[in-house]
């Protein structure tokens, strides 16, 4: 978890790891600090689907990435 937070912020960019639970979508969640990680299917509820993940990225404009 800690490699992935360090590539993030040296890509200055966000940390997310997909979940998939049988007979469910992909989703992405958030990281934002390093140390074990338990997911389970209530946990969901904040995880992004592919489509809004995408949305939320495509929605800024290039500047925005530049910062």
């Amino acid at each position: 978890m800690e490699k992935l937070l360090e590539f993030a912020r040296r890509a200055r960019g966000d940390a997310y790891i997909a979940v998939k639970f049988r007979g469910d979508d992909w989703r992405f969640l958030p990281i934002t600090n390093g140390g074990d990680l338990v997911v389970r299917p209530d946990d969901l509820g904040n995880a992004y689907t592919l489509e809004q993940l995408i949305n939320k990225y495509m929605s800024k404009s290039l500047t925005e990435f530049l910062k």
